[in-house]
């Protein structure tokens, strides 16, 4: 069978907790949203910042800046479409002068980059 996945990421600001990940599979017998558990998601005492979604081959990254105690750094949360599952990166602070302009982007060969 051919197989299509729809992947939703959603981050409210306003609202906590409405944060998270969901898939939806086409060519499957149970057409139905499935959640899945963002890693590091949840941790309390974090200030949050989207930076982008992208998709690249066979994963997503879900790239937010982080701020704890006025330390701050990139984390990227990669999902992995073949088996939906997700791997996390963080970026140690000060790798990027400001991370307020940092842009992800693919690059040759389906790489993200920064």
């Amino acid at each position: 069978t051919c197989e299509f996945k729809l992947v939703s990421v959603y981050d409210d600001n306003r609202e906590k907790g409405r944060e998270g990940c969901e898939v939806l599979t086409f060519g499957t017998d149970d057409l139905s949203w499935r959640p899945l558990s963002i890693p590091n998601l949840q941790k309390f005492g974090r200030k949050k910042k989207r930076l982008a979604i992208l998709s690249i081959g066979e994963n997503i990254h879900y790239i937010r800046i982080v701020d704890v105690e006025s330390n701050i750094n990139i984390e990227i949360e990669s999902l992995d479409l073949e088996s939906e599952g997700f791997f996390s990166t963080t970026l140690p602070q000060g790798f990027f002068s400001d991370c307020y302009k940092v842009k992800a982007l693919e690059w040759k060969g389906g790489r993200l980059s920064f």
